[in-house]
């Protein structure tokens, strides 16, 4: 049972999905279960393990599906008799804590910068993906592992792609249609950030069409980071690449703070 726990962990964050481990961290007198006993509560409704069973295992669960919904890792505790009505009468504690997926960085673009992003960013976890329809600026991607490649349409494939609130989206394509045009889509989900890699005059541009062509308010245009990246002299792929790693990391790292 314990190696199931954890293959349906990996499984879960894969799928990019949440659940909740709760693990029974301290058991005094008469339990159903000791301390170590582990239940995966996941947001599809699946239970994997289990603390004890009863009422027990009632609240823990009802107490999983309210942190799914946000939060940080929580300890509660039980008398089994007085808070309960369980005839053990002992006392649990059981620590809970959520399992979210990795942040994601997924590049449009593979050319020098999104190539150089990628090889910066996979030391600060992020799962990446990069899309681009040119097969052979994929071939030519000497940085192979840990990087998921989707050859395809850019439109196409943010539609088979999911995109959500641990979401990173940079577009850095080879033509400016499809900049505009991934950041009109992207808009309409809500992702943890989204950037262009732009001047201030195609910024500019970009900014206007997305409210006069597209529809968005302003305020919401201004959601994108555009020009992309922190504001510092760069030149070379690596030096823009790690300007834009360092605004990722920046809204990463605040975002933790609420997870």
């Amino acid at each position: 049972m314990k190696n199931d726990i954890w293959e349906k962990i990996q499984q879960i964050r894969s799928s990019r999905k949440k659940a909740v481990l709760c693990i029974v961290v301290q058991a005094r007198g008469s339990t159903p279960r000791k301390e170590g006993a582990k239940l995966l509560v996941t947001e599809d409704g699946e239970f994997v393990g289990t603390v004890g069973g009863g009422n027990l295992e009632y609240q823990v669960i009802e107490q999983a599906r309210e942190l799914l919904k946000g939060g940080g890792p929580q300890l509660i505790s039980f008398n089994l008799k007085n808070d309960l009505q369980m005839a053990c009468g002992g006392q649990v504690s059981v620590y809970m804590e959520p399992i979210l997926p990795q942040y994601q960085l997924i590049i449009f673009g593979g050319g020098h910068v999104g190539q150089a992003l990628a090889r910066f960013a996979r030391e600060f976890d992020f799962d990446i993906v990069v899309v681009d329809p040119r097969k052979e600026v994929l071939n030519s991607w000497k940085l192979k592992e840990n990087v998921k490649f989707v050859q395809d349409g850019y439109l196409k494939a943010i539609e088979n792609l999911k995109l959500d609130t641990r979401t990173f989206v940079c577009s850095m394509t080879y033509g400016h249609e499809y900049d505009l045009q991934i950041a009109a889509r992207c808009l309409k989900e809500d992702l943890a950030y989204l950037g262009v890699l732009a001047s201030r005059n195609k910024a500019r541009k970009f900014a206007k069409a997305l409210v006069e062509e597209y529809g968005y308010t302003e305020d919401r245009v201004a959601e994108i980071d555009m020009p992309m990246g922190l504001e510092m002299e760069c030149e070379t792929p690596d030096e823009i690449a790690i300007s834009i790693l360092g605004k990722l990391i920046d809204v990463k790292n605040k975002l933790a703070k609420n997870d």
